[in-house]
Order: C-alpha cells, then sequence, then structure tokens
C-alpha cells in the first residue's frame, strides 16, 4: 500500500525462493498485484497459493476484493458470503478496502454486513 512495488517483488521472491513450500509469497503477491491494478495477474498467484489453504476466511476475503475490482459482483458477494458464514468478521477491512467501494453501494452488499456485523 506503500508503493514500493520493486521492493515488496524482491521479497516475496526471496521469500519463495527460502521456503518453497510456502503459500504466504504467492499470497503477498497476489496482494500486489491487487494493489497494481493487475487483477488477472494477481487471480493467477492467488490461484497458485490458494490450491494448498482451500477455502481459508482470509483467502476468501482476498478473493472478495479480487471479483469486486474486476467489477464482478456477483462473485464477490457470493465469495464474502461464504467467508462470513465461515466466520469471517474483519469488519474493518472491509470499509477501509478500496476495491469493495463500489460493492458497498450495493444493497445485497450492506444487507450482508447487517446481517453478520450484529
Amino acid at each position: 500500500m506503500q508503493g514500493r512495488y520493486d521492493e515488496a517483488t524482491a521479497a516475496f521472491k526471496r521469500a519463495a525462493s527460502l521456503s518453497p513450500d510456502s503459500t504466504t509469497p504467492a499470497f503477498g503477491m497476489a496482494q500486489l498485484c491487487l494493489a497494481k491494478g493487475d487483477y488477472d495477474q494477481a487471480m493467477t498467484y492467488f490461484v497458485k497459493q490458494s490450491v494448498k489453504e482451500q477455502d481459508a476466511l482470509i483467502d476468501l476475503a482476498l478473493l472478495t476484493s479480487l471479483y469486486a475490482a474486476r467489477h464482478d459482483d456477483e462473485k464477490a458477494l457470493a465469495t464474502l458470503r461464504k467467508a462470513l458464514e465461515g466466520g469471517y468478521r474483519d469488519f474493518l477491512a472491509l470499509d477501509a478496502s478500496p476495491y469493495l467501494e463500489q460493492l458497498r453501494k450495493d444493497p445485497r452488499y450492506q444487507q450482508l454486513i447487517l446481517q453478520y456485523r450484529k
């Protein structure tokens, strides 16, 4: 989020070389690509890391952001619902995410948040 993309890329590549079985570098690269607006590449990294961590709540939150950034509201809402049903409750992150800005205007999003924020 600081715009230091080259440094972040180098750090994630180094982490991947040091720990090739870890999914953390790919997750970080997915977030980095999302921040840069390269949604297709972000999805590629997401899929690479999620093969090992199927349906983790943080994965679902990132996937919601990816779908929303690509303006695929139906998939974003379905993924968000799955995350919330699974116990995801980081409403501060949802409220602050620039990728969800448009989605937050959708009455279905608002209803989901109201339902689970209780």
